[in-house]
């Protein structure tokens, strides 16, 4: 069951009897089946076609994770996979043209769904030098189409190299945080990352350091005081025990999910529209031109933008908020003088308007 509670009223009489503002928030505890779940991700269930969910970004989701898909049973090529992950079938982690093929051809259900990120995985197969059944875990490597079909890391508009060069340094963990804001919830593996190695007095001293730098983010210069749990204190030098003064740096939650070695951090799709909403209203320039727009977006919308550009477009507006006829809609990417948009999640009643989600939108822009 969930509670939805106004707590303003209550925190409202008390600032204005002196207090401090309260930090502090309710979250869902997740239920036992769905935790349940989530353990068996990280080692791997069979799955069929239909029981993955169909998202409008093109990326894999399955009861409300993220997911990748492998093949476990490499038959004879279990060998030269077992010793070295690269001749071993692909993994994906997006609905792209092989997958389509396969499931054209009933082979769907060799897959297996996972949300394991150390990049290693359980195969099994048949010696060809024994002839005997084999089994161990290997690193086996992304599949190429996935990468292009999302444009990650501009794989879409690069050649074979790039691609390869892409696949070669690829990590599951960044990728899914890349993409976290489209999902409902983390891994269990980058939730308990999050939470390691913190101080026990680390609530006191976050509350402090944010209070003196007046709740505004050190990069993008957002003032967050009247959302302060979107404000966020990083350590420089990754050292969470380290709370130095010198190591400590106000951020707010979008700025710090993309910072290096942040791939733990999660930060969800409405909030970073409250960033970004917070941004423009304080005349922050998040959308002038191209280097704006990449340094205050959603990092899910990163394959996007960057198509957009290599297409010459125009820089779009961020966050766009757009009156229809009965409501605002607000759209994720917006160009309003073309009346063009790209929307993440349902899709919204704009009657005169071209709206794409995220895979239309690379499927079509600049095509």
């Amino acid at each position: 069951m969930k509670l939805n509670v106004d707590f303003s009223s209550l925190l409202a009489n008390a600032q204005r009897m002196g207090s401090e503002p309260v930090e502090f928030s309710v979250k869902d505890i997740w239920k036992a089946e769905e935790f349940e779940v989530d353990v068996d991700l990280d080692t791997g269930i069979d799955i069929k076609a239909h029981e993955l969910e169909e998202t409008d970004s093109g990326l894999l989701g399955y009861k409300g994770s993220q997911v990748v898909l492998y093949i476990p049973d490499h038959s004879f090529k279990a060998d030269d996979a077992l010793a070295m992950g690269g001749a071993g079938n692909r993994y994906h982690v997006a609905d792209c043209k092989t997958l389509d093929t396969m499931k054209q051809r009933k082979r769907f259900d060799r897959y297996r769904v996972t949300n394991n990120l150390t990049g290693s995985f359980d195969i099994f197969g048949i010696s060809k030098l024994t002839n005997n059944e084999i089994s161990g875990k290997t690193e086996l490597n992304v599949c190429k189409n996935c990468l292009s079909m999302l444009n990650y890391k501009g794989a879409k508009n690069t050649g074979g190299a790039g691609r390869s060069a892409i696949v070669d340094v690829f990590s599951l963990e960044e990728f899914f945080s890349t993409y976290s804001s489209f999902f409902s919830k983390l891994p269990k593996q980058l939730a308990e990352k999050a939470l390691r190695g913190y101080s026990k007095d680390w609530a006191d001293i976050s509350t402090r350091t944010r209070k003196l730098a007046n709740y505004i983010c050190k990069s993008c210069t957002v003032d967050l005081s009247a959302s302060r749990g979107l404000l966020h204190v990083h350590h420089e030098n990754g050292d969470k025990s380290d709370n130095s003064g010198s190591n400590l740096l106000v951020l707010c939650a979008d700025c710090h999910r993309k910072e290096p070695f942040h791939g733990h951090m999660y930060v969800s799709h409405k909030d970073s529209h409250k960033i970004q909403q917070a941004r423009m209203q304080q005349g922050i320039d998040i959308y002038s031109s191209w280097a704006a727009v990449n340094k205050n977006a959603d990092p899910a919308l990163f394959g996007v933008l960057n198509h957009c550009q290599k297409k010459g477009m125009v820089p779009p507006d961020l966050a766009c908020l757009i009156k229809g006829a009965q409501h605002s809609v607000m759209l994720d990417i917006a160009w309003p003088r073309l009346k063009r948009g790209v929307y993440v999640g349902t899709k919204p009643h704009l009657p005169d308007w071209e709206l794409f989600s995220p895979r239309e939108a690379l499927e079509y822009f600049g095509n």
